[in-house]
């Protein structure tokens, strides 16, 4: 039997390993934000992802690039044993020739029974003040946001709804999407809330990391210290 792990997706497929071993990528520190990458529990956790990108597991040179859907892809062709994925994966692997031999289980914490914070985001929904038909425009934000649309999005794109008794309504109809459920109750984290961010991401920053330990250009001390110095230097917190 083969499985996914409910995780994220992309470069948010390690981060859970990141937290449930007390790292973080940055905290704020006075007005600034200070890399975490660099400390002891974030290396472990950067570590325990590092392990994962193995030819036998998920090759580096498709699963250390974060392109998106490359390890789902992985799992479906049979070239690796797992992925580490998000809801939004499942259809893709449900529809495939592994349809039948797939199990889903949350990304396991440190301790027994436990499981690691995954990364949840999202989109917002709003309405601009200058809307020219701002009741209108309002009710239909509720309309979206509510539990009857909710469950027809997660019926035609696959999204979890929010509220938990849509969720647990969801789960009952398909006992493979209990786990991701599981892993929302357990608790979630985000990336810094903060406008360099897209900063950080846009230079590769944190997949670099990842790209210099699995293909031997640095080990993970050094790796964590060049990330964690150039993240701060774009937060200008150093």
């Amino acid at each position: 039997m083969l499985g996914i792990s409910v995780g994220g997706a992309a470069q948010f497929s390690a981060m859970p390993y990141l937290w449930a071993n007390g790292g973080n990528i940055a905290t704020k520190k006075g007005g600034a934000f200070v890399s975490g990458l660099d400390s002891a529990e974030s290396r472990d956790g950067i570590s325990a992802y590092a392990r994962l990108l193995k030819n036998d597991i998920c090759p580096p040179q498709t699963c250390a690039e974060f392109g998106g859907n490359a390890s789902v892809q992985q799992f479906i062709a049979g070239k690796s044993a797992m992925t580490i994925g998000g809801d939004f994966n499942y259809k893709a692997v449900a529809a495939s020739a592994v349809k039948d031999k797939f199990a889903v289980v949350p990304v396991p914490g440190n301790t027994a029974g436990s499981i690691a914070p995954a990364f949840a985001g999202g989109n917002n929904l709003g309405v601009f003040n200058s809307s020219k038909h701002h009741t209108l425009a309002a009710e239909f934000v509720e309309l979206l946001a509510g539990k009857k649309y909710q469950q027809k999005m997660f019926d035609a794109m696959g999204n979890l709804p929010t509220f938990s008794d849509v969720q647990k309504s969801v789960a009952a109809s398909n006992p493979q999407l209990d786990p991701f459920i599981k892993t929302l109750a357990a608790g979630t984290n985000f990336v810094p809330v903060t406008e360099t961010w897209s900063t950080i991401d846009a230079q590769g920053i944190f997949t670099g990391m990842y790209q210099k330990i699995v293909t031997g250009k640095a080990d993970v001390n050094t790796a964590t210290a060049d990330a964690a110095a150039a993240m701060n230097k774009v937060f200008g917190s150093k």
